[in-house]
């Protein structure tokens, strides 16, 4: 668990880097990329109840390449991402 832990710091740690020197576009490419890592993490160590957010991660994988020809859909995505997991926080009425 705790390499695992490590490897998304890591990876937080040089995307932080990395968009210094990219198109604005990337941030939120890499932004999506470490949700789906820490949604993949929550998971594996049972941290979450919630199983569409392996679905939300799923997801993110199949349809984040569209950045580079579908700047709409890519937007499209990261909207609906963010409200699938505000949606989470809702209580249950």
């Amino acid at each position: 668990m705790e390499r695992k832990w490590v490897d998304i710091l890591a990876y937080c740690a040089s995307a932080a880097l990395l968009v210094q020197r990219e198109p604005p576009l990337y941030s939120s490419l890499r932004l999506l990329e470490v949700l789906e890592k820490l949604l993949r993490f929550g998971e594996e160590q049972q941290l979450t109840e919630y199983p569409e957010l392996l679905h939300l991660a799923d997801r993110i994988v199949q349809e984040k390449d569209c950045c580079m020809d579908d700047p709409e859909a890519f937007h499209r995505l990261i909207e609906e991402t963010a409200v699938a997991v505000m949606q989470l926080e809702q209580p249950n009425e």
